[in-house]
């Protein structure tokens, strides 16, 4: 009897489970933004921990090496097994897996998705951090009101992330700005720069980490990083800041080194995730990776409010996060009306506050 009654328990749970499909977790590391290919391994650390806080099991981890693979991977995820969808860390990923998910009505959740054009794949794409536009007017409204003689921008045109984030900054910027595009290997045409070595000149980056140290390390090469020289980084600096520990002494030669932030770094070093990430990993965890801790509580939160319905719908899913403004360890994350962005204030910060 206790067979059968066990039997029967375990067919229930396993109808419950295929009746509301995995959270799918892509777990893959765009090197340039993450700095390495290796820390792929590291991303589904946090998706972990939010799933063993919450006691949910109902999850699959997967990976790819490259955007074919992502495509391949996504397009399997959502015939059927997979309700939600998150890990799509660059723009990139959200860009080639927007149109999967659109047309499958899969939702996906991302980290840090910022470019404009995943307005595109609404209602089926939201993101913890604002359009990227949003972060090269704050760089622009901050460069206007300073007196520097020359500004210097470094962008990749092949990168979607970096020619955006580019054009944004050029159309809401009110000074004269030199270009310099980066090709795909991080090579960069230094007669560009003009700098006058008596007055103050800023050096604006729109690549990811990874290019951006590449670069910094060439200018530091050619003497050009001086205490004259302010830098600002990407919006993608403050999201993972590995690359930047090994050329400290580079960016030190700078009079002022400054990077666009949306989290409250004091909440994050006093909360309990920072804790037990720390005690579990001999290091404090990157933006990146708090953000993601966040989305997946979210998730795993809108993902039962819809299993208590008995059904998994995707209309109830997506209630529970338009409507929900969810308190998490990087502050509140709330989406914007009609839109896949999360509401949050953009601010610079001392960037070399985050490399001690």
């Amino acid at each position: 009897m206790n067979l059968l009654k066990n039997t029967f328990i375990l067919s229930i749970l396993f109808v419950f489970q295929n009746a509301f499909g995995y959270i799918c977790v892509n777990a893959t590391s765009n090197y340039k933004m993450f700095g390495s290919v290796l820390r792929s391994e590291v991303l589904k650390n946090p998706f972990i921990m939010a799933f063993q806080g919450e006691h949910f099991k109902n999850y699959k981890i997967f990976y790819a090496d490259n955007d074919t693979q992502l495509v391949d991977q996504i397009q399997n995820m959502t015939k059927g097994q997979c309700s939600v969808v998150l890990g799509l860390f660059t723009s990139q990923d959200c860009l080639v897996s927007g149109p999967i998910l659109k047309k499958n009505k899969t939702i996906g959740l991302s980290s840090s998705c910022s470019d404009n054009h995943i307005d595109n794949f609404f209602p089926y794409i939201y993101t913890a951090v604002p359009k990227l536009s949003n972060f090269s007017k704050t760089v622009a409204k901050y460069l206007n009101k300073k007196n520097h003689d020359a500004i210097y921008a470094f962008y990749q045109p092949s990168d979607v992330y970096s020619d955006s984030g580019f054009n944004a900054f050029k159309k809401y910027v009110k000074k004269p700005v030199t270009s310099i595009p980066v090709s795909s290997s991080g090579s960069f045409d230094l007669k560009l720069l003009h700098m006058n070595t008596k007055s103050e000149s800023t050096i604006v980056f729109f690549t990811y980490p990874l290019p951006s140290a590449q670069i910094l390390v060439n200018l530091d090469y050619k003497h050009t990083i001086t205490n004259k020289i302010n830098i600002i980084g990407a919006s993608s600096w403050i999201f993972d800041v590995s690359v930047f520990r090994p050329i400290k002494s580079i960016l030190m030669k700078a009079k002022d080194v400054l990077t666009p932030s949306l989290v409250d770094q004091q909440r994050i070093d006093s909360s309990n995730f920072s804790h037990n990430f720390i005690k579990l990993y001999k290091r404090e965890p990157d933006v990146v990776e708090v953000l993601t801790y966040d989305m997946a509580h979210l998730a795993v939160e809108c993902y039962r409010t819809t299993a208590s319905n008995d059904a998994y719908n995707n209309q109830s899913f997506l209630k529970c996060i338009r409507n929900n403004k969810y308190d998490g360890v990087s502050g509140y994350t709330q989406f914007q009306k009609n839109s896949p962005f999360s509401v949050r204030k953009i601010y610079l910060i001392n960037f070399m506050n985050r490399i001690q």
